[in-house]
């Protein structure tokens, strides 16, 4: 193949090229363009139903969920969002109303986009393909106070994609036209004005080809012509980016490195920070911030669940007369070792925390009252046997705790009503002689 039909396959190439990434970003805008589209389409459709829905979500009209799924399939909004399938769903992902009368009643929670939408508390959509068919499926929550339940839309997409098989089709045809054209030029072009040129550069250019990297072109000093210069300049400019690639990695490694080390002692950081928040710096057990954080979380899961739970306030017997008697750090140790006894006696699900001063707080998970009674008894003991230092001075010889035990949702349902209970009940062990355990 000559250099004349090589540059001409060359130019078509490039511009063959060049069209095919314009044309695909094109492509890629239009496709954008039609997604943001349709997802604003759905957005407010699934926001105009959610309003009128609302109460009868919150009612369970079930007549009313899916005459409302009926006019919208069957109405004016349906051709242009061309809609598949709408789904009415509960805060459980129960089918309430949907297109098709058969899906009542079924549950969609195993469908990883329905978990998806259930867990969020906005707008959210998803693509996908289906048996040659293009769809988009839309979600949003419908909250009236509180979230009653999940809109779903499946909306077909089969048009659009017809469109832009449309423009691509057309952008291909326009590709190869200009393409064409541009061979055409660059031949008469070669032909006239510089194909002798060329043909002497292409000589001498082809030993970098079959050379090794470090290859250049060889010039000729003698003929100062602007092959010549061009190849003087080319040998030139190798050897710089050769020299400023070599530099430029060895750059790139060590500020990798550096960059490496900074990401590890920043998460470290992080973590610490994190840690600190929530941690109790004498006793190493969690604040009392993070534990009414915990407690508030877990109550209103409770309430969804229907999981019991367990809450135990316990304070140290005479653990002034202690402090008192031998000092603040001594009085420490005693703490210190307290939480070791607890973190080592309950299990991993259970949450323990440092109350404030000498008052600890226990969290049982999963648990009945009458369990946890048993729980807070077995940690009173483990503490009553317990040789801790310089306990002979206190009341009895040895170091005791008291322990008020309030359950959820048996004896409270809010955190407010919780803590006081066990709080009570703690006041009464105390009354009652201490080194024991009170319920409410």
């Amino acid at each position: 193949m000559g250099i004349r039909a090589k540059v001409i396959v060359f130019v078509v190439g490039v511009v063959i090229i060049l069209f095919t990434i314009l044309g695909t970003t094109f492509l890629r805008l239009q496709q954008r363009v039609y997604d943001e589209e349709i997802q604003n389409r759905g957005r407010s459709l699934l926001a105009a139903l959610s309003v009128p829905l609302a109460p009868a979500l919150a009612n369970m009209e079930i007549e009313i969920l899916d005459r409302c799924v009926t006019q919208v399939t069957e109405g004016g909004t349906a051709e242009p969002l061309d809609i598949q399938s709408i789904t009415i769903l509960d805060y459980e992902g129960h089918v309430l109303a949907h297109t098709d009368p058969d899906e009542f009643g079924k549950s969609y929670r195993e469908d990883p986009f329905i978990k998806r939408a259930m867990n969020s508390a906005d707008f959210m959509f998803d693509k996908g393909l289906t048996d040659g068919h293009s769809w988009m499926k839309v979600s949003l929550p419908v909250v009236s106070g509180k979230r009653w339940g999940t809109l779903v839309a499946v909306l077909r997409m089969d048009k659009i994609q017809q469109r832009i098989a449309e423009s691509r089709n057309y952008l291909i045809v326009s590709t190869l036209l200009c393409g064409s054209l541009a061979g055409a030029c660059m031949f008469i072009i070669l032909s006239r004005l510089v194909a002798k040129p060329i043909i002497e550069l292409a000589e001498a250019t082809m030993k970098i080809r079959e050379g090794h990297l470090d290859a250049r072109v060889k010039t000729r000093p003698r003929q100062k012509d602007e092959i010549d210069h061009l190849g003087q300049a080319f040998n030139e400019m190798a050897d710089e980016l050769q020299d400023y690639t070599r530099t430029l990695e060895q750059k790139v490694v060590a500020r990798t490195r550096e960059l490496q080390k900074l990401n590890e002692e920043l998460l470290e950081a992080k973590d610490r920070v994190e840690e600190l928040a929530i941690t109790d710096g004498l006793t190493g057990l969690f604040n009392h911030r993070h534990l009414i954080d915990t407690l508030n979380f877990e109550i209103r899961r409770q309430e969804r669940l229907a999981h019991p739970l367990c809450f135990l306030m316990i304070d140290v017997d005479h653990f002034k007369q202690y402090n008192d008697t031998h000092g603040h750090p001594s009085g420490d140790v005693v703490l210190r070792i307290i939480a070791r006894l607890f973190k080592e006696t309950l299990r991993s699900i259970d949450f323990v925390a440092r109350y404030g001063g000498e008052e600890f707080a226990v969290l049982l998970l999963e648990t009945e009252k009458d369990a946890g009674i048993k729980v807070a008894e077995k940690l009173r003991n483990i503490i009553e046997q317990y040789p801790f230092p310089l306990a002979k001075s206190q009341p009895g010889g040895r170091i005791t705790i008291s322990v008020g035990v309030a359950s959820c949702p048996d004896d409270a349902s809010d955190m407010e009503s919780l803590t006081k209970k066990a709080d009570m009940a703690l006041y009464r062990a105390k009354q009652g002689g201490r080194n024991r355990v009170e319920a409410w």
